[in-house]
């Protein structure tokens, strides 16, 4: 009875943890094609593109070069509490990635927004810039970590039974 609780509350933690996933790239893509004046970061669709593209390059690199080494070195336990971790940095950082929100602390219109990046507009893609690909590094860890660590415990956690599908990983989700 212990062990289908166990497997009940994974399973509900995998289900949070894809509406976590799916929510984390709906904000990312809000955040990067909202215009200035909304308090976005006004970025084309390209820009978009390579955010994304530096997310999966990024992503594939960690889980072949370092994710096993993190799960053998720490356990499971420990790697998933680093991925959450990375994740809520992730998320701090895309908050404060808006040049015209945090670094210009003056109120917004739609008059003020292109005098203000006219002075300071080179700075402010840099900035912008450079917390969006620190966001993304962090999320790749997020990403990369989480989800596999709390599929294994729930993999673990069945019995022999129940295991079959759930060690093929996730290509047993298709």
């Amino acid at each position: 009875m212990a062990r289908d609780r166990v497997l009940v509350i994974l399973t509900i933690v995998i289900c949070f943890l894809s509406f976590g996933n799916g929510a984390v790239f709906i904000v990312i893509v809000l955040v990067t094609t909202t215009p200035l004046s909304s308090g976005g970061l006004g970025m084309s669709e390209q820009d978009l593109g390579i955010v994304f593209v530096t997310f999966g390059i990024g992503a594939c690199i960690f889980q072949l070069t370092s994710y096993r080494k993190m799960v053998t070195k720490f356990g499971m336990y420990t790697t998933f509490y680093i991925g959450s971790t990375s994740m809520a940095v992730a998320l701090f950082l895309m908050y404060f990635a808006s040049p015209v929100s945090v670094a210009l602390p003056i109120q917004v219109n739609e008059s003020s927004v292109p005098q203000m990046l006219s002075a300071a507009s080179n700075q402010a893609k840099v900035y912008a810039w450079v917390m969006i690909m620190l966001a993304t590094a962090f999320l790749c860890v997020a990403f990369m970590v989480v989800q596999p660590v709390v599929r294994a415990l729930l993999s673990n956690a069945a019995d022999k039974y129940h295991q079959v599908g759930t060690r093929a990983g996730d290509l047993s989700w298709f």
